[in-house]
């Protein structure tokens, strides 16, 4: 196994992220980890648990350079509709090397747009060129 994977889900299995002391609402998201190759121009898969209590869409991307900014030529794919309890994949990707240094998330009421739960995992992933 790669060493940077392996350093990522140790990492991942250390860190929860959840609002699981908010008394208003349900909004927790867990990453639980990432495979696929890790070159620019390939998708990076991210897995990913969560609970939310109303219709929302849910968005991970990469930053760099210790920011919440996304990364010049980073992304991601788009969201999906989640409800309730539950498990998906989704995937970033970046057009240029560099390395990652974060992992953004954001919980988003579908209706309204408005962000509901958001952070950033600080993880450590070199991109390499795709040559």
């Amino acid at each position: 196994m790669n060493r940077y994977l392996l350093y990522i889900f140790i990492l991942f299995s250390c860190n929860s992220f959840s609002s699981e002391n908010d008394s208003f609402a349900i909004n927790q998201l867990k990453i639980s980890g990432v495979d696929g190759k890790l070159v620019a121009n390939s998708k990076i898969n991210i897995y990913f648990d969560y609970n939310v209590n109303k219709e929302s869409l849910i968005f991970i991307r990469p930053t760099c350079g210790y920011s919440f900014e996304i990364c010049k030529g980073g992304g991601g794919q788009g969201s999906a509709t989640y409800l309730g309890k539950g498990t998906d994949q989704t995937f970033i990707y970046l057009t240029k090397p560099t390395t990652v240094t974060g992992l953004q998330y954001k919980i988003v009421d579908k209706n309204t747009k408005d962000i509901i739960y958001s952070g950033q995992l600080p993880v450590s992933l070199p991109v390499k060129g795709d040559n």
